[in-house]
């Protein structure tokens, strides 16, 4: 009967695990979807936040770079946008 048990926990347990890792990869997609949308519409910071954020969940090499040129065209539009107004 304990042998059943651990069976069944541990079944439970890898279950679990794939269920979680599911929902990690489908929120690491809609953050990068929202991400695309943001900057589609010229909302530059909040789309590095989703991206950051989604890099957080799936250290993903090719989201690091894009997250480095981003904050790079973002600071440097502020930078700019500083010197014009004030």
């Amino acid at each position: 009967m304990i042998d059943l048990l651990n069976k069944c926990y541990i079944c439970f347990v890898f279950l679990r695990r794939m269920e979680e890792e599911n929902g990690a990869e489908e929120k690491f997609k809609r953050l990068i979807t929202k991400g695309k949308l943001l900057i589609s519409e010229g909302r530059i910071q909040e789309a590095l936040a989703c991206n950051k954020k989604a890099y957080q969940l799936c250290n993903n090499e090719k989201l690091k770079r894009k997250i480095e040129k981003m904050e790079v065209c973002y600071y440097t539009c502020n930078v700019f946008i500083n010197m014009l107004f004030f």
